[in-house]
């Protein structure tokens, strides 16, 4: 990886990207279970002050535990902070190093990443 000059890449398309999944049930197809998930990562990225008492009973009534909302909320605060560091700093990254990244976490998957919390 290199650190770079050039500006950070704009993060709406990821904000867009949740919003979608978050709310919709097409493209790509969602689980039910997963969408109450998805809207409390969307407000936890977005504005996480305004996360309610009902957004954590929605996860509960949809199947979720204890332990799911505490791996959801780490590890969408560990990927909020990378990426502000990264974004930030204008870290980019070749392709070799994307394709470990991703063949890692095909294996592992993201769960693991709580680990390092």
């Amino acid at each position: 990886m290199a650190c770079t000059a050039r500006p950070p890449p704009p993060s709406r398309l990821r904000r867009t990207r949740c919003r979608h999944w978050s709310t919709t049930s097409t493209e790509p197809p969602v689980d039910e279970r997963l969408k109450p998930l998805l809207r409390c990562v969307h407000t936890l990225l977005l504005t996480p002050s305004r996360i309610t008492p009902a957004d954590v009973q929605a996860l509960f009534d949809a199947g979720w535990d204890q332990r799911a909302l505490h791996d959801a909320v780490s590890l969408c605060g560990l990927f909020n902070l990378m990426n502000r560091l990264v974004d930030g700093r204008g870290v980019t990254a070749d392709a070799d190093y994307l394709k470990i990244a991703a063949d890692r976490l095909t294996s592992i998957g993201y769960a693991r990443l709580n680990d390092l919390i």
